[in-house]
């Protein structure tokens, strides 16, 4: 995995995304206060009056609990060369991909996640079908889309730059390799070591074609 290379940012999924929960872990105490106030009307029986607040804040604390765990079983680590989604609270799972592998990068956002300014981050990478990577609930999804698009453009533009490098040396080595050749065999001729059948009118020709060459 990449946990050795440099880390530069860690995406939880926001609390906002669980919003629904959130409404019924609100109200759920609220209901349970009204049905004790009217249970305390017509019965007598303490147990009975505050059952109904009690079984409501047992709900509403589990649901929080749900919450808690759901937030916390999924998790983007975004590294210097890599992304890497963890999902699971007890038994993790792991899935990385490279940033050099990503052909596109989507945001699904729905009308009512454009409101609350979350949305679900989609990565899918060369030679591939579908999505190697979906993950729900990111707070302003398209500041991490726009981050992730510019390395990709910074690694890109070296990775053409290394290239024009490499086929820069490539053609100089040539260069070098083709004048090595032609000063070895005119130290031949000055030193009459030229091969037998050698003419001064064939090491004219070859000077001749080797400078047109040049």
């Amino acid at each position: 995995m990449a946990n050795k290379e440099e880390l530069q940012q860690i995406v939880n999924q926001s609390w906002i995304y669980y919003w629904k929960y959130f409404v019924f872990i609100v109200f759920s105490p609220v209901i349970g206060i009204f049905l004790t106030i009217y249970f305390s009307t017509i019965t007598s029986s303490i147990f009975i009056s505050i059952s109904p607040l009690i079984i409501s804040i047992f709900i509403s604390v589990i649901t929080y609990l749900y919450v808690y765990i759901q937030r916390a079983s999924h998790r983007l680590y975004i590294y210097k060369t890599s992304i890497l989604y963890e999902k699971g609270f007890f038994n993790k799972v792991y899935k990385e991909i490279k940033k050099k592998d990503i052909r596109a990068i989507e945001i699904d956002q729905p009308f009512i996640h454009r409101i609350l300014h979350i949305g679900t981050l989609k990565f899918a990478t060369s030679g591939t079908t579908g999505y190697e990577i979906i993950f729900k609930g990111v707070k302003y999804p398209h500041k991490i889309k726009a981050s992730i698009d510019k390395e990709l453009k910074e690694m890109k533009k070296k990775i053409e730059e290394k290239k024009k490098i490499e086929e820069m040396i490539e053609i100089e080595e040539a260069r070098r390799r083709s004048l090595k050749k032609t000063l070895r065999f005119v130290k031949d001729v000055k030193k009459k070591k030229t091969k037998k059948g050698k003419t001064k009118e064939e090491i004219r020709i070859f000077l001749k074609v080797y400078k047109d060459k040049d």
